[in-house]
């Protein structure tokens, strides 16, 4: 499949984002899941160091959906949305790569969202 944009107003400098190329072909077959944590530390490859990650602030993305039980938490903002949880499409904190807070519309970024509770870089096996 080839993807080509059909909305060049999408584009910047003459480059669209990828999720919108993708979700002008595969419309209501795509469903797009947000991957964040609830802190740990991980390898940053942009930094090509382990980092501490960030604690999500109160009433975050995060914080909303961890404080439900398990090491890892998923919710589909769908069902969320038909509950009655109006957070799902306001403006609402969450961490950039687990470094940076920002605000986003979760409803208008994701179908899914997946929180593992604590996360920790890959061991290696030693040689």
């Amino acid at each position: 499949m080839t993807l080509v944009p059909t909305k060049p107003e999408l584009a910047i400098r003459g480059f669209g984002a990828r999720g919108e190329f993708v979700y002008e072909q595969l419309d209501d077959r795509l469903y797009t899941l947000g991957i964040y944590s609830g802190g740990g530390r991980v390898f940053a490859w942009f930094l090509n160091e382990e980092v501490d990650l960030e604690l999500a602030e109160e009433d975050s993305l995060e914080a909303r959906l961890l404080a439900n039980p398990g090491p890892v938490i998923f919710a589909d903002l769908a069902e969320l949305r038909r509950a009655g949880d109006g957070w799902v499409d306001e403006p609402t904190s969450a961490m950039e790569w687990g470094l940076w807070p920002h605000q986003i519309i979760p409803g208008e970024m994701f179908d899914g969202v997946l929180v593992v509770r604590t996360v920790s870089p890959l061991q290696r096996a030693s040689d």
